[in-house]
């Protein structure tokens, strides 16, 4: 893929989600957990991901980064938002972040691009 310069043979299928007011994704690490996807055979661990927005969300629908160090601040965004590091739906934009291992401190992170 170009924009992330992951070969596209390395990629998974893409999956498209619907959510209905008050639906979301609890906070969770971008990663596989068990012992049979992670293998070479099945594509490996996943190291990237993209989000693709289909629609403006006047209200709330925020990605957020809740382990991050920066915060985002003001009235602008919802109380979910304001826990960690958050990005606006926008129809037409994509975020892209990658999996990234801390091996010193022992932990999981995300660097988002």
């Amino acid at each position: 893929m170009q924009v992330s310069h992951i070969p596209e043979e390395n990629g998974e299928g893409m999956q498209v989600l619907h959510y209905v007011n008050g639906q979301k994704y609890e906070p969770h690490h971008d990663y596989f957990h068990d012992t049979v996807n992670p293998q070479k055979s099945n594509g490996g661990q996943r190291v990237a991901t993209m989000l693709m927005y289909l629609t403006t969300v006047e209200e709330g629908g925020e990605t957020v980064f809740p382990n991050s160090a920066e915060k985002v601040e003001g009235e602008q965004w919802s109380e979910c938002a304001r826990r960690g590091l958050a990005v606006k739906t926008q129809k037409g934009d994509a975020l892209l972040f990658f999996r990234w291992v801390s091996h010193f401190h022992g932990y999981q992170e995300y660097l988002l691009l």
